[in-house]
């Protein structure tokens, strides 16, 4: 759909040429839909998705600029490059894993993994209902209930 639209795009040429060469795709969630200050234009990450050569959407913080990524989720599947649990991988167990020791433990909800939980609306994943730190609730109904610990 978006590469069709988009041919120009040499976004995903490149990709497929460096995973032949064992790299690491990660598609930047930085403000396409907020500030719009570091990068206004979120079809080449779009493009990334839908070729399915992403191994990683992160946001790299850019500078404070960046959208949550949860905003960057919904448009995403608003585009129809993804699905929610295709998505919530490759912000979640997929970077988990990356680099061996950094998150041990963590990425997936499955026993004797650490887990950290967000409960979002059904209808707007933008919105945050929960969050659950080390099985205690810190977020309820959007609120903050408990301070978080790091």
């Amino acid at each position: 759909m978006l590469l069709e639209e988009r041919e120009d795009l040499a976004v995903v040429e490149t990709a497929t040429e460096l995973k032949a060469r064992g790299a690491h795709v990660e598609v930047l969630a930085a403000d396409s839909f907020g500030a719009p200050m570091i990068d206004p234009d979120p079809f080449p990450g779009f493009a990334l998705l839908e070729a399915g050569l992403a191994d990683s959407i992160c946001t790299d913080y850019c500078g404070g600029y960046h959208d949550p990524l949860l905003r960057y989720i919904s448009e995403a599947i608003r585009a129809g490059v993804g699905t929610l649990l295709s998505l919530i991988r490759l912000v979640t167990s997929s970077p988990a894993g990356f680099i061996p020791g950094l998150a041990p433990n963590r990425g997936l909800l499955e026993p004797g993994k650490i887990a950290d939980v967000i409960i979002v609306d059904r209808h707007d994943i933008t919105k945050v209902r929960y969050v659950i730190i080390g099985g205690e609730i810190v977020v309820e109904d959007g609120r903050i209930v408990a301070p978080i610990r790091a």
